[in-house]
């Protein structure tokens, strides 16, 4: 599957996306061609996805607990 960055150009909405506006998804390369086919949407641009610097945050507390899950689970294997 390949992402993607698509306008909706046919009169009906396309997976919920109203003719004209611009979306950004994984269609399945199939879904993909015949949608474009058939004229309900054009690729603009291949996309890679990837976070930006600044675009996420931590859960609340999560940086303050001393242990994650795995090292828990991990200093169990080690002290038996």
């Amino acid at each position: 599957m390949t992402h993607g960055h698509y306008r909706v150009i046919g009169v009906r909405r396309y997976r919920g996306h109203e003719p004209g506006t611009e979306f950004i998804a994984e269609i399945a390369p199939n879904a993909e061609h015949r949608a474009v086919r058939r004229g309900d949407i054009v690729l603009l641009e291949r996309v890679e996805p990837a976070l930006l610097p600044g675009s996420f945050e931590f859960p609340q507390g999560w940086l303050a607990s001393p242990h994650t899950p795995d090292q828990r689970g991990a200093e169990r294997l080690l002290s038996r």
